[in-house]
């Protein structure tokens, strides 16, 4: 698997970010992310996790060559990358595994009114 970027809604040309694949260890993991200002992309490659800087004139995006940014510990599933891009939520297995999935609830405020 690769990362490529594209225009949103309508699609058309793509170009490729990442070149080595990219890694996606759980379906609900967010090892590909934008940074909040749409400057930089977050990906996962292996162990380590590298940023790529992104230009764009306004027609075509350019972008950087990789920079490592971090590595991920053994026995870690990377869940997001925080929006300062130098923290990361992640889960770590201790004692015995469970069957039963872990759900991470994003503004939950709403949900108790």
């Amino acid at each position: 698997m690769e990362l490529y970027v594209t225009p949103f809604p309508s699609g058309g040309s793509k170009w490729q970010v990442s070149s080595g694949g990219v890694v996606r260890t759980n379906a609900n993991a967010n090892a590909e992310d934008w940074s909040p200002d749409g400057k930089s992309l977050y990906y996962r490659y292996g162990d380590k996790v590298y940023t790529v800087e992104v230009r764009s004139d306004g027609s075509k995006p350019e972008f950087s060559a990789p920079k490592e940014l971090m590595t991920i510990p053994q026995g870690v599933e990377l869940i997001s990358i925080l929006p300062d891009g130098k923290r990361i939520l992640a889960t770590r297995s201790v004692g015995q595994r469970s069957a039963s999935p872990q759900n991470l609830v994003l503004n939950w405020q709403h949900l108790v009114r």
